[in-house]
């Protein structure tokens, strides 16, 4: 699990507009996310994506 220092669910949220389909908000970690290991591809794509999510927000990756 990822702690992205904020609410799960718009990271989950905004992943999701960028085709990335991560789990959010296990129970107790509500700034948590849970990404399951994929393709070195796949695993680019998630890398990327969730590094440009936690920009817009100014959180550093």
């Amino acid at each position: 699990m990822v702690d992205v220092k904020r609410p799960s669910l718009e990271v989950f949220e905004a992943l999701l507009r960028k085709g990335v389909i991560i789990r959010a908000g296990q129970r107790g970690y509500p700034t948590r996310i849970r990404i399951t290991v994929g393709s070195a591809e796949q695993n680019a794509k998630v890398a990327e994506a969730l590094e440009a999510v936690l920009q817009e927000n100014g959180v550093q990756a």
